[in-house]
């Protein structure tokens, strides 16, 4: 598919209204600096999100995370912590059961934290 052939060189990313697989995470390359999530269906909230180091926004709203896989509650991953270059975090109109990760004070860059609606 199209995406395939660009994942690698995609630096800005923006998917509404879709149903997003989870692997589509695996695919996209570390140059990615912006990745845009909203009202869309994701199975999970992947934690190959780390391994976009250089994503400077990430803004993912009024998604449909399935609140539960194999009888595990989805939470924010750990690796959230590993964005280090992130500036924007927009994680607004969801329903994560848990806690917001204590990785997450390792966003020493990060500027804006936006979480209006978000039960967490």
């Amino acid at each position: 598919d199209i995406f395939t052939i660009f994942s690698q060189q995609i630096k800005i990313l923006d998917i509404q209204d879709s149903t997003i697989p989870t692997d589509i995470f695996k695919s996209l390359g570390q140059q990615i600096t912006n990745l845009t999530l909203v009202e869309n269906s994701v199975i999970a909230f992947p934690t190959e999100i780390g391994n976009l180091k250089n994503l400077l926004h990430l803004r993912m709203g009024r998604i449909g995370f399935s609140p539960f896989i194999n009888g595990a509650a989805l939470t924010i991953p750990s690796e959230i912590g590993k964005l280090v270059n992130l500036v924007r975090l927009e994680l607004y109109e969801n329903t994560l059961p848990g806690t917001i990760p204590s990785e997450i004070g390792n966003l020493v860059k990060l500027e804006r934290l936006y979480l209006s609606s978000a039960k967490l």
